[in-house]
């Protein structure tokens, strides 16, 4: 009789950034809206206009801010509640606004996946994002 092997699934990368995640917004100083507010800040800072898959929101007075950042939070919401699929465009600001140390246990889980390590830049601590200022080891090559 032939043995059925059972296939040994992975938890998916957007249950990894949204567990992590949950632990960050219980354990820091973020609140679901400001976390919203940092993924896209840092995505509207490292991503190209053009390149863009997520709209998100932007105000120039009080009230329009105030209506973006409600804005953002329900589509960061949509994505953490499974309403939308995370998409890959959004994966490196997302992880990249978790603070320290959820954003770097966060990227290393996920870099493990492919038998990586991810390494924070040694002088401004950040997994990616680092704009490599005079000195900074990053600059050389070197994590």
């Amino acid at each position: 009789m032939k043995q059925q092997i059972q296939p040994t699934f992975r938890e998916p990368r957007a249950a990894v950034i949204f567990r992590h995640t949950t632990a960050c917004i219980r354990n820091s100083h973020h609140t679901d809206a400001s976390f919203a507010q940092a993924v896209a800040e840092t995505y509207m800072g490292i991503v190209a206009p053009a390149e863009r898959v997520v709209d998100f929101h932007t105000g120039t007075d009080t009230d329009a801010i105030e209506k973006a950042q409600r804005a953002n939070a329900q589509l960061i919401a949509r994505f953490r509640n499974g309403t939308v699929k995370l998409p890959v465009d959004l994966e490196e600001a997302w992880v990249s606004a978790m603070p320290s140390p959820w954003g770097e246990e966060c990227a290393r889980e996920l870099a493990q996946r492919y038998g990586s390590w991810a390494l924070a830049c040694r002088s401004c601590s950040r997994i990616r994002g680092c704009s490599t200022p005079p000195g900074c080891p990053s600059s050389s090559g070197k994590p």
